[in-house]
Parts: C-alpha cells; structure tokens; sequence
C-alpha cells in the first residue's frame, strides 16, 4: 500500500519499510505526560517516507480490511457496514522536530476501503469513536485528529 500512497506526494525521502531515517525515534502519546507510543520507525510493516515539506509519514495495513461485527466498530460505535478499514496512515507534521506528541504535531487517520471517505481522522464519529472522551481529557491524545479538523483546523485543548 505504501508503495502505492508515495505516487501522490513528491517525496524529499522514501523510506520504505527498511530505512528507519524517517521520523522521530520517540511519539508520545499524551499531551501532558512522557508517556511513549509504539516506535513505528524500526517495523518491516510501516512503509515510511518524507514530504518534501518535511512531513514525516507512516503507512500500515491491516492486512485484510476490518470488518464491522454486527454494526459495530472494533471501539465499540455503530458503523456504515460498507467502511472497511484496511490500514493506517500517520503524519508528524513538523518532522523529526518536537514535540513529537498526538494531537500537537502527530496525527492519524485510517485507511479505508472507499466505501465512504477514504481517510478517516481517528476519533471520527464516522466509524464510532469520539474523540470528546479522549483528546485533551489527559488520556491517550490519539483521538485528536478528528478534534481538530472538527473544530476548525485549531487545538482548542
């Protein structure tokens, strides 16, 4: 899939899954605390590659898209049963600078099979997340893509 996504961007870098050149070695997950995330740079799953804005970005597959059981998502919300999702596309958008936190200069979105949006921001109400019991709430600040597009493209957290 990666291979795929970088014919859509002019690159400065492409990483591939090997090169771990590509992004911060530490995310935190939280706004307020130290607390890392899971390390994506060194995986032979994460297709990477630089902007030539200086965007670092992570692209992985599910491997099979996900499916919703019985009209719910894997977190629990009602879903569109035809979204899929199939992977999940990450963006520091300042690079290798800090913060290098969720919801700061680090957000997600999910890749789905087009019957739908194509990308999701994680916490979209689209596929059953809420991003009002995550993002800002001193938790997991994952959620706060969909809170700042939401909101106007500002962190008002």
């Amino acid at each position: 899939m990666g291979e795929e996504i970088v014919k859509y961007f002019k690159l400065s870098k492409n990483c591939g899954t090997e090169d771990e050149d590509c992004g911060s070695a530490k995310i935190y997950f939280n706004l307020y605390t130290n607390d890392e995330a899971y390390n994506w740079l060194g995986s032979p799953y994460v297709y990477k590659f630089i902007t030539l804005d200086g965007m670092s970005w992570a692209v992985s597959v599910a491997g099979d898209c996900i499916e919703a059981w019985h009209g719910q998502s894997m977190f629990g919300g009602v879903i569109n049963l035809n979204l899929q999702l199939c992977g999940v596309a990450q963006v520091d958008i300042n690079g290798m600078k800090p913060p290098n936190r969720y919801g700061r200069d680090f957000f997600s979105f999910y890749i789905t099979n087009g019957n739908g949006p194509l990308l999701v921001p994680w916490g979209s109400t689209k596929i059953g997340e809420d991003w009002e019991w995550s993002c800002g709430q001193n938790f997991q600040d994952d959620f706060c893509t969909a809170r700042v597009i939401e909101e106007g493209w500002k962190m008002n957290y």
